[in-house]
């Protein structure tokens, strides 16, 4: 009962790849990061474990489910169709782009006051174009890595790179008018992540 928009585009890139293989009979690549297996071994295994404790159970359970289902499938499916650099590239600043306009959303909120259709911004909390503060504050936390990494990247035009300053602040802007400290432990976390799996550069530091 909760389709989004998000999840139709998705159903029908999954359909098509499928379509593809059936079609010309190609070899499916199955692999996944072991890495990004473990994390949904443990996210589930908590997941379910806290649900006995939850005020409905099986709601509880059916969201992890659905998690895991996108994250294992979303993830192959980037396998398939993210062939080239230059098309992760482009899904990444598209992903950027979506956070950054519900930042835009909650800074908006902030400024103007409940203006945004189903959105609120109660006790100083915004939602942006969420439903809920909770949900601004983890689609910009898992988004500020991605916006950082692309205002850091070397060797692109000035045009360029102010344009991805303006998404990852207003990624931040979001994250931090959310007001979810769980999503800026979260952010915070994947930063300190990040820089130790790359060679830091002046880019980077600026943009931090």
């Amino acid at each position: 009962g909760q389709v989004t928009l998000s999840d139709l585009f998705f159903l029908a890139s999954f359909l098509l790849a499928c379509a593809e293989f059936v079609v010309l009979r190609r070899r499916v690549p199955v692999t996944l990061p072991f890495l990004l297996l473990i994390g949904v071994a443990l996210f589930s295994l908590g997941g379910v474990l806290s649900s006995f404790e939850s005020y409905q159970t099986l709601t509880s359970i059916a969201v992890i489910a659905r998690l895991v289902f996108l994250t294992v499938f979303w993830f192959w499916l980037g396998t398939v169709v993210l062939r080239r650099q230059e098309h992760i590239t482009r899904a990444i600043s598209c992903w950027v782009v979506s956070a950054a306009i519900c930042g835009a959303g909650a800074i908006v909120q902030l400024l103007v006051g409940d203006v945004i259709p189903n959105g609120s911004i109660d006790g100083g909390r915004a939602t942006g174009f969420t439903a809920h503060p909770n949900d601004l504050g983890a689609l910009t936390g898992i988004a500020f890595v991605p916006a950082l990494m692309l205002a850091s990247r070397p060797r692109i035009a000035p045009a360029t790179r102010a344009w991805f300053y303006v998404l990852l602040l207003l990624v931040a802007a979001g994250l931090i008018l959310s007001v979810s400290v769980g999503a800026l432990m979260a952010a915070g976390a994947a930063t300190v992540v990040w820089l130790a799996f790359q060679r830091i550069s002046v880019h980077a530091l600026l943009a931090i």
